[in-house]
């Protein structure tokens, strides 16, 4: 709690700019345009996601390729065949349909495409919190340290399988929310849609583009990546957009490898370096 404190405490003026953009400008700006707003809640579901897939890559130094998983309310593959064959419980390849939706909260109904927003905005920036205080926390300096000679930190007294198990179960449990959240937001799940492969590419090519070594890169990746891919790509090229995107990825790594992010923060430097 103490760092989650400190992160807000030292939090500048651009974040708390930044949380009236998000909260109120693109509600108020974008709110009356369902299609957008409805492409606006996927790419932070999907950000949630990549989130969730960073944090487990860059702090517990494990990559996963079966968030799926925990995304269909939870190795993919496995998880589709138990929800498919377990019709007593999951409904077999129909799915469940009727999930209750977002209640209706002073007066806005959390179910509409902008109280969705909301909804999923605040949980994500949660998570972003949580990671911020994590990584500045001695646990983050202790999972860092792993990352350079894992030997040395078991050495000095460093649990270093319990700390992997809880950055799998942290991960899990993010990836599982927003997966939460989006039964709720469809109304309906089936194993088909629940672990689809999109699930496991899009949020590793959004955290990947937007920077996965920082907290925030992940978000901005994914809304920048998924808006430009439905917005334009798929536009100018119905039925194989996602090349575009592999290969916007690939021109990402070769200019930027630490991602979208930090190639912003060094062209904004410069910009003030040149005034």
């Amino acid at each position: 709690m103490m760092q989650l404190l400190n992160v807000l405490k030292n939090a500048g003026k651009t974040f708390w700019l930044g949380l009236l953009v998000i909260y109120l400008v693109v509600p108020l700006a974008l709110g009356n345009n369902n299609y957008v707003m409805s492409l606006v809640v996927a790419a932070l579901i999907i950000g949630g996601i990549a989130l969730s897939w960073a944090l487990l890559g860059n702090l517990g130094g494990m990559i996963s390729f079966g968030h799926a998983a925990f995304f269909g309310v939870g190795y993919a593959q496995i998880f589709w065949i138990l929800a498919t064959e377990c019709t007593s419980i999951t409904g077999g390849a129909a799915g469940l349909s009727s999930i209750p939706g977002l209640p209706s909260l002073w007066g806005l109904d959390l179910s509409s495409k902008t109280g969705a927003y909301l909804v999923l905005l605040t949980i994500v920036l949660v998570f972003v919190l949580c990671y911020q205080a994590l990584r500045d926390s001695d646990y983050g300096l202790a999972l860092r340290a792993m990352h350079e000679s894992e030997d040395a930190t078991r050495v000095v007294g460093v649990n270093s399988g319990m700390l992997k198990a809880l950055m799998l179960l942290l991960s899990a449990f993010m990836c599982g929310v927003v997966g939460a959240f989006n039964a709720h937001y469809i109304n309906f799940l089936e194993p088909d849609y629940a672990f689809s492969s999109l699930w496991v590419a899009l949020p590793i090519v959004a955290a990947i583009f937007g920077g996965y070594r920082s907290t925030i890169g992940p978000i901005i990746g994914a809304v920048v990546v998924y808006l430009i891919d439905q917005l334009i790509f798929k536009n100018i090229l119905p039925s194989g957009h996602q090349l575009v995107l592999g290969g916007l990825l690939v021109a990402m790594i070769v200019f930027s490898p630490a991602g979208l992010l930090p190639l912003l923060r060094q062209l904004t430097r410069k910009n003030h370096a040149a005034t």
